[in-house]
Order: C-alpha cells, then structure tokens, then sequence
C-alpha cells in the first residue's frame, strides 16, 4: 500500500481520506491514478481523474513524505508537463497523519 493512503488532516480542522482509488476532501471526492515512474519510496506522481478543472484538486499532484511518513507535502499542477518541470505557480498543502 502506498505511503500516503490513509487520513490526514492540515491544521485547519480539515480532513483527506486518500484510499487507493480515490481522495476525500470535504464533500469533494475524486479519483486518481498513480503515475509514478520511479520512486525513492517518498515522492509520488498523481493523476486526477476529473474532466473539468476543480478548486480543491488539481489536475496532477506531486506528494512528497516527510518526517517518517507522518507528514506529506503535496503540490498541485494543471498540466502533465507543469509537474514534470516543477513549474512556479503550483499550490502546495501540507498534511499530518491521523492514523
């Protein structure tokens, strides 16, 4: 099972249920595809399968585990390639394990 299915929340009072199909934030859910190449274990590629654009999700999100994979740092792109090159402008989360 990948590293960040679980729940986690952010500080805020907010909470994400990540299964290993779908990610539950609020009363949105979607699906996802994990698209990773190659991984280290701790970084991890996503696809978010929604056919219009979303405020809470963004279409590719890159996740990042810290701190013994308590804590994960997820940062949100619009495009494929906008991942791939890191591009400025992307939102970026920060989330604690609850479980």
């Amino acid at each position: 099972m990948a590293p960040y299915v679980g729940e986690w929340s952010n500080g805020r009072g907010e909470v994400m249920v990540v299964t290993a199909k779908k990610m539950k934030y609020g009363k949105s859910e979607v699906t996802y595809t994990d698209i990773t190449k190659a991984t280290d274990g701790n970084s991890f590629q996503l696809k978010v399968n929604v056919k219009e654009k979303m405020t809470i999700f963004s279409n590719f999100l890159f996740v990042e585990m810290l701190t013994n994979k308590t804590e994960m740092k997820i940062k949100g792109y619009d495009t494929h390639a906008a991942l791939m090159e890191d591009a400025e402008g992307a939102s970026e989360d920060h989330w604690y394990r609850d479980n």
